[in-house]
């Protein structure tokens, strides 16, 4: 008996330590993360640095082509989502369709010239021989579409722009792409407001390397494609628009009309407080450590210090669900 007691004894202090261990344990936590492939070593790094900080937060990740990502929030297989391009109206809908309200957003970084596609914020090109400098967004409008939300009217030819000589009686070309290409779709609604009715001159592409070819080759054409792509071709020049030149600082502050950023994306409900570990790793992002992560030969920019705080500033704020569903 008194050996059966020892036993029994022994067990019971066994299962109170394994049981005290066990509590001692802090719970782990999954993040499940739908990516874009172009901002996945970023991410990986992001994410890294994150699990060092809180060891109890883990990642699950799934890398796509942007067009796929959308799907993983309003389909709940994702709890942060990072597209490689714009929320378009219809990514916006389908998760407004299921829950009844908007995705939340945070602006985490800029995507600069040479961001991989199809993130990164175009520039301008004209052909070599063409003498034009700079254009404004009322005159791409005027060029590209032909409802004209913004510019008075059409312009047809270079004359018109106030180029000379053999160039100024040929009529405009513009070049750009289809508008079911993501490129497309960002041209759409940011130079022509949305107008559906594009030129019907313009020649609109499927491939970067389709535009710039179609620019270096004609002397009357203008279009839009990636700083790399334009500074890899010696028959194109970029040009300023409104007067700026496209930047890593005027990017970054988005002076340069044509800048882009690049969001995360949550499905946070109107009222409710943010998962911890994703709030969490939402102010992480938009910390001096997260931002020193990004690497100018990948393409992105780090946020300037006023935007960062301005999103902090969001994810603490109240929401409604309403702010920016249709975009």
């Amino acid at each position: 008996m008194k050996a059966s007691a020892r036993v029994v004894a022994a067990a019971t202090l066994f299962l109170a330590g394994a049981a005290g261990c066990i509590r001692a344990q802090s719970p782990q936590t999954l993040v499940r993360v739908w990516g874009y492939k172009g901002m996945e070593p970023l991410m990986l790094r992001w994410e890294a640095a994150y699990e060092r900080q809180h060891p109890s937060v883990h990642f699950e990740n799934h890398f796509h082509g942007a067009a796929a990502v959308a799907a993983g929030l309003y389909d709940g297989a994702a709890d942060v989502v990072v597209m490689g391009r714009e929320m378009w109206t219809a990514d916006s809908m389908a998760f407004h369709w299921v829950f009844q309200y908007a995705p939340f957003r945070v602006e985490v970084l800029a995507a600069g010239t040479g961001a991989p596609p199809p993130s990164y914020s175009p520039v301008v090109i004209v052909n070599r021989e063409n003498p034009l400098q700079q254009i404004s967004m009322a005159q791409l409008d005027a060029i590209f579409g032909s409802l004209h939300k913004v510019a008075p009217g059409n312009l047809r030819q270079w004359s018109e722009l106030g180029v000379d000589g053999a160039l100024a009686q040929r009529a405009i070309k513009p070049v750009g792409f289809s508008e079911d290409e993501a490129l497309g779709v960002f041209w759409r609604k940011r130079v022509l407001r949305e107008d559906y009715k594009p030129n019907p001159a313009s020649g609109l592409l499927r491939s970067e390397a389709d535009v710039v070819r179609a620019v270096e080759t004609n002397s009357a054409a203008i279009g839009y494609a990636s700083g790399t792509a334009a500074n890899s071709s010696q028959g194109i020049r970029v040009i300023a628009v409104d007067g700026v030149a496209p930047t890593a600082l005027t990017i970054a502050n988005s002076t340069y009309p044509l800048s882009r950023r690049v969001s995360l994306y949550i499905n946070r409900k109107p009222e409710a407080p943010i998962e911890p570990a994703v709030e969490g790793f939402l102010f992480f992002c938009l910390s001096d450590a997260a931002q020193t992560e990004i690497h100018a030969n990948e393409g992105y920019i780090s946020l300037p210090t006023a935007t960062r705080q301005r999103m902090e500033q969001r994810i603490r704020g109240p929401w409604d669900g309403k702010e920016g569903w249709k975009q």
